[in-house]
């Protein structure tokens, strides 16, 4: 197991265009094995998170690997705006 130490650079990336909007967070730490870490028992987070996504209508993608830093790409269809109120927000 690697040493859980932060990573020295982290880049975020926020893009959006009339159908989609992705949010990036790239880092050049250690990584870990994704498919590992989303069967984790008892541990909600990325698994959570893709399922967020999901329930948004968007997906989420892990790409990382032990030594290789991560990169976490979270893409959500833009929001549709009518009569003034976001069509994602429920009342």
């Amino acid at each position: 197991m690697l040493p859980n130490i932060p990573a020295p650079r982290v880049n975020l990336s926020l893009r959006s265009t009339d159908k989609k909007i992705r949010l990036s967070v790239r880092d050049n730490g250690a990584g870990f094995c994704a498919d590992q870490a989303l069967c984790k028992v008892k541990s909600f987070g990325l698994a959570g998170m893709r399922e967020r996504a999901l329930l948004l209508g968007g997906t989420l993608n892990i790409s990382t690997a032990p030594g290789k830093g991560t990169e976490v790409r979270l893409d959500l269809p833009a929001p549709v705006v009518l009569n003034g109120k976001n069509s994602r927000i429920v009342d």
